[in-house]
């Protein structure tokens, strides 16, 4: 057996074993610190516990507030929302005497969330460094269907050997400080880890990278399969010293934004020591990527900011050309690579002063520990909304990646299907047949739709336009208008019939999207 299949059959039975806990404790909301006392409550006074499986039931629509870190010495700890319909249930730091707040997470025993919304972020709006830290020898941490939003380091941090992480079907969101660029991870590994799988996942707004490993240390397996992610800055990920890794069908939109105001790459691999291969116990010799099917794509307002100055870093390192007997011509084409436009049906906005004060950082600032640029908007994040007490029950991700089934990401995995979180259903977006239709909720129309030869670009509130695109099925932009006062009507004649995507922009930065059908 493979290590892969070693690693994925150990969590599944791990997984499985734990759903027959024996015993559930439901934890209400009511008071502050509820959840820590009551994990603190069934210790007894000798150390031991009621009942080493317990699981903590939180309930959904509703918010618990910890006065210190949760912690499990020596005993596995689950916590899950309720069963049924609702929002996800918030755990928020709070600000206790003396102006303290601390992380929520100190991982001692293994450690199980499910279903859950959390925050670093207290009931201040002061950042903590860290959700999770591990600080127990061989932990394993699976995280499941729930939403890391807002930290000022990482969601999971392994400070000890052979740490084990799963996460499946969450949503990381916020993570890192645009001011302070050179922090912001999803998992970091600080000393040699066993493995990392990050798997259907929805990953937007990280200030460095998805997965970060000490210098000098390795990992033996890490895996990133159908993730969407949106909005990098600094380095999509970077597997480090990987004994076996893999990069496949994720959907990747603005990977890395700074451009090459950082350098670097967006996936990167650094070969295995020999000194590290024997402490993974493997050999240095038999390292490999399997990397394949990944789609990237940058906005046109990241490539406005670059200007002449920056461009689009390198998709791979030459390592990965190495270690994967792939030639770097064949590694940025098809199938292992895909490129070309992404229109989610209504993702989160990255505004410029973002990109442009983090590309400022990155170039210009004495000290990347302090730098300037503008914070994320957190205004649509749950906990903000908890602490100015505006968050209506029940609360909802504000955003959705899903994309049209016409789209090239549709078809391109390597089964055939949707690229990207597979949980964003595929929306067939409505097709405009004539100027009636231009209204408040469709900004731009294209008329006539269908057409035979040409077509008029016809925008609500005689927006002006700065840049015209049209794209075939794939997403390739194969027409493209750029200038002040360009006519807004587009000949296509010479084109094949089918379907096409009509992108414009307009002088405010706003992109909209219209399918165009080409009789």
């Amino acid at each position: 057996m493979n290590i892969t299949k070693y690693i994925v059959l150990t969590f599944l039975l791990l997984a499985g074993a734990a759903a027959f806990a024996k015993r559930t404790v439901e934890v209400s909301p009511d008071s502050l610190g509820a959840l820590n006392f009551a994990i603190i409550g069934d210790t007894l006074e000798a150390g031991g516990r009621i009942d080493s499986n317990t699981v903590y039931i939180l309930r959904r629509n509703a918010v618990y507030k910890t006065v210190g870190e949760i912690r499990n010495p020596g005993f596995n700890l689950t916590i899950r929302a309720e069963e049924g319909n609702g929002a996800r249930p918030i755990i928020q730091p709070a600000v206790v005497t003396g102006g303290i707040s601390v992380r929520p997470f100190t991982a001692l025993g293994n450690l199980t969330l499910e279903g859950l919304y959390i925050t670093s972020i207290d009931d201040l709006g002061t950042y903590i460094n860290r959700i999770i830290r591990a600080q127990a020898d061989s932990l394993r941490i699976i995280l499941r269907d729930c939403w890391f939003d807002g930290t000022g380091q990482s969601v999971l941090r392994f400070d000890n050997v052979g740490g084990k992480a799963y996460m499946e079907n969450c949503i990381a969101s916020h993570i890192g400080r645009t001011f302070v660029p050179n922090n912001g991870r999803i998992v970091d590994f600080r000393t040699n880890g066993d493995s990392l799988i990050v798997r259907n996942n929805t990953i937007f707004n990280v200030t460095q990278r998805l997965m970060r490993v000490t210098s000098g240390r390795a990992v033996r397996y890490a895996e990133f399969s159908n993730n969407t992610i949106v909005n990098v800055a600094q380095l999509l990920t970077d597997f480090e010293e990987c004994f076996e890794a893999k990069f496949v069908d994720n959907l990747v939109v603005n990977g890395v934004f700074e451009g090459t105001a950082r350098g670097g790459e967006q996936v990167d691999l650094v070969l295995l020591t020999r000194e590290n291969a024997s402490l993974l116990n493997v050999n240095e010799n038999d390292q490999s990527i399997e990397i394949t099917n990944n789609w990237f794509y940058t906005t046109p307002d990241v490539e406005e900011v670059w200007a002449d100055s920056l461009t689009a870093v390198p998709f791979y390192d030459s390592n990965l050309v190495t270690i994967s007997g792939i030639d770097s011509l064949s590694l940025i084409a098809p199938p292992f690579t895909f490129t070309g436009t992404v229109r989610f049906k209504n993702p989160p906005p990255l505004p410029q002063n973002v990109v442009v004060g983090m590309i400022f950082d990155q170039l210009f600032a004495d000290n990347l520990d302090n730098g300037s640029a503008p914070n994320w908007n957190f205004t649509s994040s749950p906990f903000f909304r908890v602490i100015d007490a505006s968050l209506p029950f029940p609360w909802e991700l504000p955003f959705d990646f899903s994309y049209s089934p016409t789209d090239g990401p549709a078809t391109a995995s390597t089964t055939g299907g949707q690229l990207g979180d597979p949980r964003w259903e595929l929306e067939d977006f409505s097709i405009v047949t004539g100027l009636e239709e231009l209204s408040e909720r469709q900004p731009m129309v294209l008329f006539p739709n269908p057409t035979r030869d040409i077509f008029k670009v016809v925008m609500r509130e005689n927006r002006i336009l700065r840049r015209l695109e049209v794209m075939d099925a794939r997403g390739i932009a194969i027409y493209t208008r750029l200038g002040k006062d360009f006519d807004p009507v587009v000949d296509i004649s010479s084109f094949k019939s089918g379907i096409y995507f009509v992108s414009a922009t307009d002088r405010s930065g706003r992109t909209y999207v219209q399918r165009l059908i080409k009789n």
